[in-house]
């Protein structure tokens, strides 16, 4: 973040939502839970609020209406500071990368040990609701 913040680089957030609705049961929960129930919103406003405090443009998808206006109101509060650090020192405890395939090699495991690297070849993304394996064995036949 502070390579792209020292040169006006904005950093999008891509499925800043992941930790609820992919690996619910992570270290995140709680400081988002208390966030939550102190400000009268969703969990889901709290993880987008908390990009946009920590200089992420939060990237969603829905095409339900009422999902599309609850992403609205991550804009009619703020998070104070001590949530704010609450929730990054619990992401950081246990950092995460979630659904990239055929990046063995590319990466490290621990996204804080990883240095610049440059993409071998193009990656593709896991979409739920296949199973790696199922994912996999497309990739092997293209």
């Amino acid at each position: 973040m502070r390579y792209c913040e020292d040169r006006g680089i904005v950093v999008a957030a891509y499925s800043p939502l992941t930790s609820l609705t992919k690996a619910p049961g992570g270290p995140v929960d709680a400081p988002v839970a208390a966030a939550a129930a102190a400000h009268g919103v969703t969990a889901g406003q709290v993880l987008l609020r908390w990009s946009l405090q920590t200089g992420r443009l939060p990237i969603t998808t829905s095409s339900k209406p009422a999902r599309m206006q609850e992403c609205l109101g991550a804009h009619a509060f703020e998070l104070a500071n001590e949530e704010v650090a609450a929730i990054t020192a619990a992401g950081a405890s246990q950092p995460r990368r979630f659904f990239w395939l055929n990046t063995q090699g590319q990466f490290s495991e621990n996204p804080a040990e990883e240095e610049d690297n440059e993409v071998s070849e193009p990656l593709r993304f896991f979409f739920s609701g296949s199973s790696l394996e199922e994912e996999d064995s497309k990739v092997a036949r293209e």
